[in-house]
């Protein structure tokens, strides 16, 4: 499997009751499961980090490990739950600068759907498959 393609999952974690951060859990749980069917592999920080949330560790090393990971992915899922979590979503909002700054192929999600696709600058509206994601001609 040495041609399996990463994608990381950008999706709202934090919350202000530990039940939405449960919800924001279980759809980011939903998008991966869905990643890994269309025939990604895929890093979740909702999975490596669930219940982690209680540790006394400054917001800033979250974020950071959460760069170490994109890093390594050729793709990520920006999930958009609805507009306001993602306008207060600091780390959602990091990753995707990091992703644009780097050239890391972006697929947008809203409402459960595929709506656009961003790499090096440009958008398009179609979704890609991960065998086409990166044979795709883009200026």
């Amino acid at each position: 499997m040495d041609n399996l393609k990463i994608i990381y999952i950008s999706s709202p974690f934090s919350g202000p009751t530990e039940h939405i951060i449960e919800e924001n859990i279980h759809i980011a749980s939903g998008v991966a499961i869905e990643a890994i069917y269309a025939g990604w592999g895929v890093i979740c920080p909702h999975k490596n980090t669930s219940g982690f949330q209680h540790l006394d560790l400054p917001i800033e090393f979250w974020y950071d490990l959460d760069i170490q990971l994109l890093k390594k992915c050729d793709a990520m899922v920006f999930n958009v739950i609805d507009l306001e979590k993602v306008n207060k979503s600091v780390g959602m909002n990091l990753e995707l600068a990091f992703a644009e700054e780097n050239n890391i192929p972006v697929i947008f999600r809203y409402e459960d759907k595929e709506v656009a696709f961003m790499c090096r600058g440009a958008f398009y509206s179609d979704f890609p498959s991960p065998n086409k994601i990166f044979s795709k001609e883009v200026d």
